[in-house]
């Protein structure tokens, strides 16, 4: 299994946990990432036009506190 690394502008926040996919129109909603540590670690849930790109994992257009 292939996990990619979530970019906020200002750095690494997490890891791909699965898409969101609108069962309408088959297209990608969200991003869902695994922020933190494995024991505290929390589901954040990013737009998908927040992505600005998957140049060495997924590069969002958004920091890390926009993120928060």
């Amino acid at each position: 299994m292939v996990v990619d690394h979530v970019h906020a502008t200002d750095g690494d926040i997490g890891q791909v946990h699965a898409l969101r996919i609108d069962p309408g129109n088959r297209q990608v909603t969200h991003v869902l990432l695994k922020e933190g540590h494995l024991w505290a670690g929390k589901e954040v849930a990013i737009p998908f036009d927040k992505v600005a790109g998957f140049d060495g994992g997924i590069r969002l257009n958004i920091t890390k506190q926009q993120v928060q």
